[in-house]
């Protein structure tokens, strides 16, 4: 048989180890405060980091030089003509805001858009290359009317970009009725009969008699009575 003896535990290191250590001995640290770190900045002049200097104002290009679109002035014709009129596509959703004219050619219909743009002070800038317009009305609608064709007929779209729905509605019925070579449809006015003034002013004088003498009355009152602030 083997007889396993247990090591005996060695009661002094145990005891040195419990022991509380001395305080002189090891004296605790002092917590050190955050400090914020300095550090130095260089200021160089912008030539040294690669950017090029601010260009004076006699330097900057104009704004003529800046547009590449084809267009034409709000005031002349649009010249327009029918091989610059792209194909409908195939899978092109229009707008409701569109019709189709075959009694008139291309340059006619343009001609009748710019002359009803003018007309309805819009202002907009013609790309004859698009066959395209891109105008804004005064409420600051805009919209942009394009011409397509279509089985030798021509397609005039007028889409809203933004703005008032309402406005762009009546904006773009004049459009389409001018493209059409139709007169602007202006809506109709009407006179006040005599009767309803003549009622209205007898009404009006015996509205004033009344308060007249509603005043008169009040001011009466307050007369024959004895205190002194009436």
């Amino acid at each position: 048989a083997i007889l396993w003896h247990k090591p005996k535990r060695q009661h002094n290191d145990t005891n040195q180890t419990m022991m509380p250590r001395n305080p002189q001995q090891s004296p605790k640290k002092e917590p050190v405060p955050d400090v914020p770190q300095l550090r130095s900045v260089l200021i160089r002049s912008p030539s040294s980091f690669g950017v090029p200097a601010p260009r004076p104002l006699s330097a900057a290009p104009k704004i003529a030089q800046l547009t590449s679109i084809n267009t034409s002035k709000i005031n002349g014709p649009w010249k327009l003509q029918k091989s610059q009129l792209l194909p409908l596509p195939e899978v092109y959703p229009l707008e409701r805001s569109h019709v189709y004219i075959e009694t008139l050619n291309v340059q006619e219909v343009a001609t009748n858009i710019a002359e009803c743009l003018r007309k309805e002070s819009i202002a907009a800038v013609f790309d004859s290359s698009k066959a395209m317009v891109l105008a804004e009305t005064s409420e600051h609608v805009k919209l942009c009317i394009r011409l397509f064709l279509d089985d030798e007929q021509v397609v005039v779209e007028v889409q809203r970009r933004s703005g008032c729905c309402f406005l762009f509605h009546q904006s773009a019925k004049a459009i389409l009725r001018a493209s059409k070579g139709m007169k602007q449809q202006r809506l109709p006015t009407f006179s006040i009969p005599e009767c309803v003034i003549k009622a209205e002013a007898e009404q009006r004088s015996e509205q004033e008699e009344d308060s007249t003498e509603e005043a008169v009355e009040i001011a009466s009152q307050l007369l024959k009575k004895e205190r002194h602030d009436a």
